[in-house]
C-alpha cells in the first residue's frame, strides 16, 4: 500500500506540474529561450490527457470482492477481489471452445520426427488466475466505468474436437488481459468486458508408427469474455 501510495503521489505531482507549464509556457518570459509554440488544439489534448492521469491515480474501487459468472469464448465461474486500492486478483475455472492456429511436434529419443501445423479447434477445462491493475475513469449516477489490465497463468485440460477417441492433454499457458468494467451506482452488480491474448502449449504421451512419443501442441491462445458479478462491500 505505501509504494502504490509513493507512486500515485509521483504521477499526481509530474500531472500538476506539466499542467502548469503547458498554461504558465507564454508567460515565462524571464527565461531566455524561445517558447515552444504548441498548437492551441494540441494543448487541449495535452491537458486533458494530464487530467485523465490525475483522475485515474487519484480515484478507486467502491468495492472489496466480487463472484459471478463468465461468458463467451470462456464460460464459468469468476471470482475478484481488491487487494489494495488499485490492485486486483481475479480467479476464473470454466471451459473454453476455441479456435486458433497452432503447432504440434512429436518426439521421441531420437528428436522431432512428425510436426504439422494449421487451424485447430478444441474446447479445454483450465484455472485461470490473474492479478489486474483496475482505475475508475468516470463515475455518474448510474455507474461508474473503469479499465484494468494485467496478466496470468492457466492450466488444465485440452481436447480435440476432430479427434474422436482423442484424450485430455494436460494444458498451460500465458495471458494478458485488458478491458472495462462497468458497476451500477443502484445495484450490487457489474459487468465486465475483456480480451485475453497469450500462448498455450498442451503435452500428451501416445503411440505414433509403434513408437512411443510425446505430442507437444502449441498455439496462439485467446478468449473474449463478458463477466457478470454480484458485488459484496
Amino acid at each position: 500500500m505505501g509504494m502504490e501510495n509513493f507512486f500515485k503521489k509521483i504521477i499526481t505531482r509530474v500531472a500538476f506540474l506539466t499542467a502548469g507549464l503547458l498554461y504558465l509556457q507564454k508567460d515565462m518570459k524571464f527565461i531566455q529561450y524561445k517558447p515552444l509554440k504548441i498548437p492551441r488544439k494540441m494543448k487541449k489534448v495535452l491537458f486533458g490527457a494530464v487530467m485523465l492521469i490525475i483522475a485515474i491515480s487519484a480515484s478507486a474501487q467502491s468495492y472489496k470482492t466480487s463472484f459471478g459468472v463468465n461468458v463467451g469464448s470462456f464460460n464459468g465461474l469468476s471470482y475478484k477481489g481488491f487487494l489494495t486500492e488499485h490492485l486486483v486478483l481475479q480467479v476464473d475455472l470454466g471451459v473454453n471452445l476455441e479456435g486458433t492456429y497452432g503447432q504440434v511436434d512429436l518426439y521421441t529419443d531420437g528428436g522431432v520426427i512428425n510436426s504439422t501445423s494449421g487451424l485447430q479447434t478444441f474446447y479445454t477445462c483450465e484455472f485461470n488466475p490473474s492479478l489486474l491493475y483496475q482505475a475508475e475513469i468516470k463515475s455518474t449516477d448510474v455507474a461508474s466505468v473503469s479499465w484494468f489490465a494485467g496478466g496470468g497463468l492457466n492450466a488444465g485440460f485440452l481436447n480435440k474436437l476432430e479427434l474422436k477417441k482423442s484424450h485430455p492433454t494436460f494444458k498451460w499457458g500465458l495471458h494478458g488481459i485488458g478491458g472495462v468494467e462497468f458497476q451500477l451506482a443502484k445495484a450490487p452488480v457489474t459487468f465486465s468486458l475483456d480480451f485475453r491474448p497469450g500462448y498455450g502449449m498442451g503435452t500428451n504421451t501416445l503411440k505414433f508408427e509403434d513408437k512411443h512419443a510425446t505430442a507437444v501442441n502449441s498455439f496462439f491462445d485467446w478468449k473474449a469474455v463478458v463477466g457478470i458479478r454480484y458485488v459484496f462491500r
